[in-house]
């Protein structure tokens, strides 16, 4: 499947996914917190919608600092961590392989972004969380309803 990057180009979304994985096996130890985590989903959106507005308008200096701190407050991001969720929980569970995991969450948020934009080291942060950890704790308390 193909996304788009920062810099509003398209990209294979598999190759994406290889790098990052295998950053991930690569560094076993690193460690992040579901908080930075959702804040990495928080500032994707962002970013998906200035790039893409950016293109959109051909206008580099097209800005959005009131989104900016729109996004980043504790309801738009614990909103956009549960919409995720709501995504992801069901099609994956502690059988599933890490490959199909990152797909299904690499999908899922690229339906969450404007235009598809999927920024590579925010995309990293999410996966290593969600991949470090298992489906009982990613999935705790999730309402799928």
């Amino acid at each position: 499947m193909l996304v788009k990057n920062e810099n509003f180009q398209e990209q294979d979304l598999n190759s994406m996914l290889g790098e990052i994985l295998k950053d991930l096996n690569s560094n076993p130890s690193v460690e992040i917190t579901e908080s930075e985590a959702q804040k990495a989903l928080a500032e994707m959106v962002y970013k998906g919608s200035l790039l893409g507005n950016r293109a959109m308008l051909k206008n580099n200096q097209y800005a959005m600092p009131a989104a900016k701190n729109e996004y980043l407050r504790i309801p738009v991001i614990s909103s956009l961590w549960a919409e995720l969720q709501k995504k992801i929980c069901p099609q994956f569970d502690e059988e599933t392989e890490q490959n199909k995991i990152a797909e299904t969450v690499a999908d899922a948020i690229a339906e969450l972004v404007p235009y598809r934009i999927l920024v590579k080291p925010l995309l990293k942060i999410i996966l290593f969380f969600i991949l470090k950890n298992s489906h009982q704790i990613v999935c705790e308390n999730v309402n799928i309803a």
